[in-house]
């Protein structure tokens, strides 16, 4: 029986970590437009830096911490309602999330001065929303694969 359980969960997490660009995005997320910004405004979904806002610590209310339930995506999109418990989900040292946000930003390397645009991608198949959305599905990822993990029975050995 445990054999089977394994197997199957095996198998779930094979499907949802290389077909995660088909999950949806995870359903609690509020996105949150600025001003006179829309969503059918195509440019509204570029980023530069994506991170997280700064709260006063519960510990010690004089130190900033950032507020993991919430992403500044850019001047005109903020997104609410990120499970805490995303980030127990782990890709190496950093959680899925904040693979995210460090991999999909504007960046020039130093000595060549060539700048990678994850907006590039976005823009050549014409799917603006592509990095939004990727992020939502990181969240839904991460949360399935928890509940998956934890749904294991514990090892007989």
């Amino acid at each position: 029986d445990q054999f089977r359980a394994f197997a199957a969960a095996g198998r779930e997490l094979s499907d949802l970590h290389t077909k995660y660009e088909e999950v949806e995005v995870w359903p609690d997320l509020d996105i949150v437009f600025a001003g006179s910004a829309g969503p059918d405004t195509p440019d509204v979904y570029r980023v530069v830096k994506m991170k997280y806002p700064k709260i006063a610590s519960p510990d010690d209310p004089k130190k900033k911490i950032n507020d993991k339930t919430t992403v500044i995506f850019n001047d005109h999109i903020t997104v609410t309602g990120i499970p805490l418990r995303a980030h127990d989900y782990q890709l190496g040292s950093r959680s899925g999330v904040d693979w995210v946000l460090n991999q999909y930003q504007v960046k020039t390397h130093k000595d060549s001065q060539i700048t990678n645009d994850p907006n590039d991608w976005a823009t050549e198949h014409d799917d603006p929303t592509y990095i939004l959305d990727l992020l939502g599905r990181v969240v839904t990822v991460s949360m399935r694969t928890l509940d998956i993990v934890d749904s294991l029975p514990p090892l007989d050995l």
